[in-house]
Protein backbone atom coordinates (compact mmCIF):
# COMPACT_ATOMS: atom_id res chain seq x y z
CA UNK A 1 0.00 0.00 0.00
CA UNK A 2 1.18 3.59 -0.69
CA UNK A 3 0.85 6.88 0.99
CA UNK A 4 1.54 10.24 1.36
CA UNK A 5 2.48 12.21 4.61
CA UNK A 6 3.58 16.08 4.66
CA UNK A 7 5.85 16.20 7.52
CA UNK A 8 6.97 19.96 8.54
CA UNK A 9 6.50 20.90 4.81
CA UNK A 10 8.19 17.53 2.93
CA UNK A 11 6.22 15.34 1.27
CA UNK A 12 7.02 11.89 2.17
CA UNK A 13 6.15 8.86 0.49
CA UNK A 14 5.26 5.47 2.71
CA UNK A 15 4.83 1.86 1.38
CA UNK A 16 3.54 -0.29 3.87
CA UNK A 17 3.99 -4.46 2.77
CA UNK A 18 4.29 -7.66 4.06
CA UNK A 19 8.07 -7.07 4.79
CA UNK A 20 7.08 -4.14 7.20
CA UNK A 21 7.07 -6.10 10.24
CA UNK A 22 10.22 -7.60 9.55
CA UNK A 23 11.91 -4.55 8.96
CA UNK A 24 10.29 -3.01 12.03
CA UNK A 25 11.63 -5.75 14.43
CA UNK A 26 15.21 -5.80 12.17
CA UNK A 27 15.97 -2.25 12.58
CA UNK A 28 14.53 -1.45 16.23
CA UNK A 29 14.65 -4.82 17.72
CA UNK A 30 10.78 -4.02 18.65
CA UNK A 31 7.31 -6.03 18.02
CA UNK A 32 5.40 -4.25 15.76
CA UNK A 33 1.88 -5.64 17.06
CA UNK A 34 2.29 -5.27 20.19
CA UNK A 35 3.79 -1.31 19.42
CA UNK A 36 0.60 -1.29 17.21
CA UNK A 37 -1.62 -1.86 20.14
CA UNK A 38 0.25 0.82 22.28
CA UNK A 39 0.30 3.44 19.89
CA UNK A 40 -3.87 2.81 18.91
CA UNK A 41 -4.66 2.72 22.38
CA UNK A 42 -2.15 6.12 23.05
CA UNK A 43 -4.39 8.06 20.25
CA UNK A 44 -7.65 6.69 20.76
CA UNK A 45 -7.45 7.93 25.08
CA UNK A 46 -4.84 11.23 24.06
CA UNK A 47 -2.25 10.23 25.86
CA UNK A 48 0.94 10.13 23.97
CA UNK A 49 4.26 9.42 25.71
CA UNK A 50 7.45 9.54 24.74
CA UNK A 51 7.99 5.77 24.21
CA UNK A 52 4.63 6.77 21.49
CA UNK A 53 6.38 9.00 19.65
CA UNK A 54 9.30 7.21 19.34
CA UNK A 55 7.41 4.69 18.06
CA UNK A 56 5.53 6.32 15.23
CA UNK A 57 8.67 7.72 14.29
CA UNK A 58 9.90 4.33 14.00
CA UNK A 59 7.25 3.24 11.90
CA UNK A 60 7.45 6.12 9.60
CA UNK A 61 10.37 5.95 8.67
CA UNK A 62 10.31 2.25 8.00
CA UNK A 63 7.42 2.86 5.59
CA UNK A 64 9.51 6.40 4.22
CA UNK A 65 12.45 4.20 3.79
CA UNK A 66 10.16 0.93 1.96
CA UNK A 67 9.23 3.77 -0.74
CA UNK A 68 12.64 5.49 -1.07
CA UNK A 69 15.49 2.93 -0.91
CA UNK A 70 17.61 6.02 -1.05
CA UNK A 71 16.76 7.75 2.72
CA UNK A 72 19.82 7.24 4.69
CA UNK A 73 19.99 3.88 6.72
CA UNK A 74 20.35 5.96 9.78
CA UNK A 75 16.93 7.01 11.08
CA UNK A 76 18.53 9.98 12.89
CA UNK A 77 19.95 11.57 9.67
CA UNK A 78 16.29 11.16 7.81
CA UNK A 79 14.27 12.77 10.90
CA UNK A 80 17.46 15.80 10.63
CA UNK A 81 16.04 17.01 7.85
CA UNK A 82 12.74 18.01 9.28
CA UNK A 83 12.57 21.41 11.33
CA UNK A 84 9.92 19.71 13.14
CA UNK A 85 7.98 16.26 13.84
CA UNK A 86 4.63 17.27 14.19
CA UNK A 87 2.97 13.54 15.01
CA UNK A 88 0.23 15.10 15.22
CA UNK A 89 -0.71 16.37 12.26
CA UNK A 90 0.22 13.09 10.40
CA UNK A 91 -0.20 10.10 12.86
CA UNK A 92 -3.42 9.01 11.71
CA UNK A 93 -2.48 8.58 7.90
CA UNK A 94 0.75 6.95 9.09
CA UNK A 95 -1.41 4.30 11.13
CA UNK A 96 -4.24 3.98 8.64
CA UNK A 97 -1.98 3.24 6.18
CA UNK A 98 -0.13 0.32 8.00
CA UNK A 99 -3.61 -0.81 9.58
CA UNK A 100 -5.19 -1.30 6.17
CA UNK A 101 -1.94 -2.99 4.82
CA UNK A 102 -3.03 -5.72 6.93
CA UNK A 103 -6.49 -6.03 5.97
CA UNK A 104 -7.60 -9.47 3.48
CA UNK A 105 -10.43 -9.22 1.75
CA UNK A 106 -10.16 -13.46 1.50
CA UNK A 107 -11.81 -15.33 4.67
CA UNK A 108 -10.97 -18.62 6.10
CA UNK A 109 -13.01 -21.81 4.51
CA UNK A 110 -13.57 -24.62 6.82
CA UNK A 111 -12.32 -28.03 5.67
CA UNK A 112 -14.68 -30.59 5.72
CA UNK A 113 -13.49 -34.04 7.43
Amino acid sequence: MLGTVNIAGHTVQLKATASTIRKYRAWFNRDLIADFTVIRSGFTEGKITAEIFEMVENLTYVMAKQADPTISSNIDDWLDQFETFPISEFAADVINLWASSLESSSTLAEKNV
